[in-house]
């Protein structure tokens, strides 16, 4: 293994786990969710717009701060309220500073999109947060990062032991068919650990979440890989020493995050009925 990817992942890790159990959700929004946010659309803006003009970037970058803000709520009005707004502003700007007029949609489209993807399944986290209190006290945030990041490790070791197939070669040329299976194994683990050791998920539970987020974490790692492929770029940024960029460490949880939210919010309340019968 990479030693940058080592001291990376011993000295963040914990930092951030720490705040995730004792922060509250103002603390993790205040100083982590934007934060991630702003570096991330702003290296996806690179991506997209790699020789375009430097309004499409703060555009993007803007856009995905604003989305993150609403999302942080939990309130869906709020988030389709910004949905809305985002895009009327983004083409009343564009309609004003573009001269090609047949680029106006087609641009939109790549920014209004770009901050949803980045801003807006970020700022589910801390309405993951926010959840908890509504759960007993569950740590939802903890488990997100668990399995996210326990199907990260296992993919990436059971691929360097016994990788041999490629999974998608035109898209990444490291990940391999067996590291999908380890990943998806370590998943499927911790999760069955997690509701060993809780007093409100099952294990159904377990087996339905580890399956979503075993498929979609490694898919939500693919599309910035090929966003990077098609841009002919190696890595998305310069933040993290040895981990390709802030988009890099975030892409797997932009795709777990509404996952786990979702189904906290739609299965956690039957729980706790159950619970109380």
């Amino acid at each position: 293994m990479d030693r940058k990817k080592i001291i990376a992942g011993v000295v963040l890790g914990p930092v951030f786990l720490a705040l995730i159990i004792f922060g509250t959700p103002l603390l993790i929004l205040a100083f982590v969710l934007p934060l991630a946010a702003g570096l991330g659309s702003y290296e996806l803006s690179k991506l997209i717009f790699p020789d375009g003009r430097i309004a499409h970037r703060i555009l993007l970058i803007a856009l995905s701060l604003f989305f993150c803000l609403a999302a942080q709520s939990g309130e869906e009005q709020m988030a389709l309220l910004a949905l809305c707004a985002g895009g009327i502003l983004v083409l009343s700007a564009l309609l004003f500073i573009e001269k090609d007029l047949g680029a106006v949609m087609p641009l939109a489209s790549k920014i209004v999109f770009g901050a949803f993807y980045v801003g807006m399944f970020s700022g589910l986290v801390v309405a993951l947060k926010r959840y908890e209190v509504a759960l007993d006290g569950t740590y939802l945030t903890v488990m997100l990062f668990t399995l996210t990041w326990s199907g990260d490790s296992g993919a990436y070791f059971a691929g360097k032991m016994k990788g041999k197939h490629k999974l998608w070669p035109r898209v990444s040329a490291g990940k391999t068919w067996e590291g999908l299976v380890g990943g998806f194994l370590s998943t499927v683990l911790i999760a069955l650990f997690i509701s060993a050791i809780s007093s409100i998920w099952t294990v159904t539970d377990a087996l339905v979440l580890s399956v979503a987020v075993g498929v979609f974490g490694p898919i939500g790692d693919l599309v910035v890989s090929a966003a990077k492929r098609g841009a002919g770029v190696k890595d998305s940024g310069i933040f993290m020493p040895g981990h390709g960029g802030v988009l890099d460490r975030i892409d797997s949880v932009l795709f777990t995050a509404p996952i786990i939210y979702f189904y906290a919010v739609m299965v956690g309340p039957i729980r706790l009925a159950g619970l109380a019968l």
